[in-house]
């Protein structure tokens, strides 16, 4: 089924931005190293949802979930700042989209509307918060 291979296919574009841009990085299952509020970080999430489709001679693969990326950066400098992660980060995304495309650690995936990016000042943290999600679906090769 190759999970961690798809978890790795949708992530990595994010970490390679983030290591190319000087931001810290936080993906599912880290230890949340100290910061306070003067640091601004990604957190990236993948929930699986149907594994399978139905069919005539039983079921398929057809592997779907969604993907989330988040934003924080210090409240009190506008918006400017996570806008422009953001509309980066879409680009990023928008790059698996591109067909025809090889397989990638095995895996072939697409993604469906990107939703977002949404902006919010979180009142009980220091942070201005940006969040998008995506739908995706994959296909594994071993």
């Amino acid at each position: 089924m190759g999970l961690q291979n798809i978890r790795r296919y949708y992530e990595q574009p994010v970490i390679d931005y983030a290591t190319d841009n000087g931001i810290e990085i936080r993906v599912d299952n880290q230890n949340v190293p100290t910061g306070d509020a003067s640091d601004e970080f990604l957190v990236t999430r993948l929930n699986f949802g149907t594994m399978t489709e139905p069919s005539l001679c039983g079921a398929y693969e057809n592997i779907r979930g969604s993907f989330i990326i988040e934003f924080f950066t210090p409240k009190g400098i506008g918006p400017s700042r996570a806008q422009k992660v953001m509309e980066e980060l879409f680009c990023e995304m928008m790059k698996l989209t591109k067909r025809p495309a090889d397989r990638t650690y095995g895996v072939l995936g697409t993604l469906g509307p990107i939703t977002g990016p949404v902006f919010t000042a979180l009142d009980d943290r220091p942070y201005f918060f940006a969040a998008m999600s995506m739908p995706i679906q994959a296909e594994y090769t071993a």
